[in-house]
């Protein structure tokens, strides 16, 4: 039995993201391990299951007085630090704003317990604010500075950070086993896109016309995209434009995706940038296979080309048509993919990346 120990998740919210999702799975495997774990929110999100005491900061976004609940927010994070007292903080948060930055290391993480960063994203420019020779020699004073994908490191590495460490999403396999067959509404046969739609990262545009100009519809088969956000109307009236739109389906945000993983016939990525993403895990895990751009960073630590998926240049919207054709004619490369499909993350169990937490935090 491991001597119990209290550890603070910071981060935006529990709702609606993969960043918003992997808090939550650690604030459920950190508990079943023994530590008490208490989560600080700015928002009050919460769409995925959790354990232990979660506090939001009560912030709305796009509030007219979100200056002023900021600055509130602020000292009331301070004054929760200071009464939690926690052994070990995780931080998830974007660090965006260098003043903000200096006040939270300032004030709120004045105190001496151990502290770590959570690098999700390949743009560090959210994580690792300038003047940067200032924020280096924060930074390096951290515990330690994870990161989602080895890529990720090293572009850490480059900008001076050495005390770094990879430590990759994982997932739950048996609960995904559990809900994955769970019927859903979508009756025809659909390929798949999923994530948040409040800026242009995922690139579902490309998706639409990449979708447009493949034989897919020909075969009748269907786009469906999951996800929502302020972007989703517009999404909605390009697809419109197209002479295929009515294949083309947007159904918001599902509380089970795994199901529509399950029965999709693949899973496409189109997105700009990521960080380790678990759209993709997720999709092999349920035995489907994934069409996705090389983008910085975590497809290519995922996908092993025409092995479990297929890896095309980033942005190339060519060849990303080229091979969602391929999908569907070449049965044979087909049925392989999708044979090896889930084992291809079998090492990305919860267990395995629990353990590496628990070695973590332990060995800080």
């Amino acid at each position: 039995m491991i001597e119990k120990k209290h550890i603070l998740l910071v981060g935006p919210s529990l709702g609606r993201g993969g960043a918003e999702r992997v808090m939550a799975d650690m604030s459920i495997f950190l508990s079943n391990l023994g530590y008490e774990v208490t989560l600080i929110t700015a928002y009050d999100d919460i769409d995925y299951s959790y354990k232990g005491n979660i506090i939001s900061l009560g912030l709305k976004k796009k509030s007219l007085l979100l200056f002023f609940t900021s600055i509130n927010a602020f000292f009331i994070w301070g004054k929760l630090v200071s009464q939690l007292s926690p052994d070990v903080i995780i931080d998830a948060r974007a660090r965006r704003n260098p003043f903000r930055e200096l006040m939270i290391h300032l004030f709120i993480y004045r105190n001496k317990c151990r502290k770590i960063f959570i690098c999700h994203r390949s743009d560090l420019e959210i994580y690792f604010p300038k003047p940067r020779i200032i924020f280096r020699s924060i930074y390096n004073k951290m515990s330690k500075i994870v990161s989602v994908s080895r890529d990720i490191e090293n572009k850490l590495n480059s900008l001076g950070l050495v005390n770094t460490q990879t430590i990759h999403n994982g997932f739950d396999f048996n609960k995904i086993n559990m809900i994955k067959n769970k019927n859903h509404s979508f009756e025809e046969k659909y390929v798949l896109c999923v994530g948040r739609m409040d800026d242009n990262v995922k690139q579902f545009k490309h998706a639409i016309e990449c979708y447009n100009n493949s034989t897919l519809h020909s075969k009748n088969i269907h786009l469906v995209i999951l996800g929502q956000g302020e972007q989703k109307h517009s999404l909605g009236a390009y697809a419109r434009l197209s002479s295929h739109s009515k294949k083309i389906h947007f159904m918001g945000f599902v509380s089970n995706p795994y199901a529509y993983f399950n029965k999709a016939e693949f899973l496409i990525m189109t997105s700009e940038f990521e960080g380790f993403p678990m759209v993709l895990i997720e999709s092999l895990a349920c035995g489907t296979p994934v069409v996705s751009y090389d983008c910085p960073t975590g497809p290519r630590e995922i996908i092993q080309h025409e092995k479990n998926g297929l890896l095309v240049k980033a942005n190339d919207k060519q060849m990303m048509t080229d091979a969602m054709n391929r999908m569907v004619q070449d049965n044979g490369l087909y049925n392989k993919l999708r044979a090896n499909a889930k084992n291809s993350v079998a090492h990305l169990t919860m267990d395995k990346i629990a353990a590496e937490w628990q070695s973590l935090i332990e060995g800080i």
